[in-house]
């Protein structure tokens, strides 16, 4: 029986140990640069209804995936390829340039071959 009992207070013991340690974790976490443009990208309509058609193509299977370069000295700004991720190959739906101070969003308009601001963008698509 003492046994028993002793094998128990151990158990109780080290789940508040486990308890304890988790929270800090969770507390400690920061936002980086990259999880920023990433919502930025997250919440706009393009990406939402992307993701929508990749799920229903792929019955529920697959959502959209992102390539994501970082900024260089170069290139000052996020670039994320959104769209679906084939089993041999990458297919882009929207290639979004994010501003890696601002996190404003721009899209690359392949058509007219420059980055516009993502108004600009989806004005330009109402006339194609």
């Amino acid at each position: 029986m003492k046994c028993r009992f002793i094998i128990l207070l151990s158990f109780v013991s080290l789940l508040i140990c486990c308890e304890d340690s988790s929270t800090e974790t969770v507390a400690e976490f920061e936002e980086t640069a990259e999880d920023k443009a990433i919502k930025a990208v997250e919440v706009l309509p393009e990406y939402k209804e992307a993701n929508i058609q990749i799920n229903a193509m792929t019955n529920g299977e697959q959502s959209i995936s992102l390539i994501i370069d970082a900024p260089t000295e170069e290139h000052p700004e996020f670039y994320i390829q959104a769209g679906y991720n084939q089993e041999s190959w990458f297919e882009p739906y929207y290639i979004f340039v994010v501003d890696a101070k601002t996190f404003e969003v721009y899209i690359e308009d392949v058509i007219e071959e420059d980055v516009a601001p993502i108004e600009t963008w989806r004005e330009r698509e109402k006339h194609r």
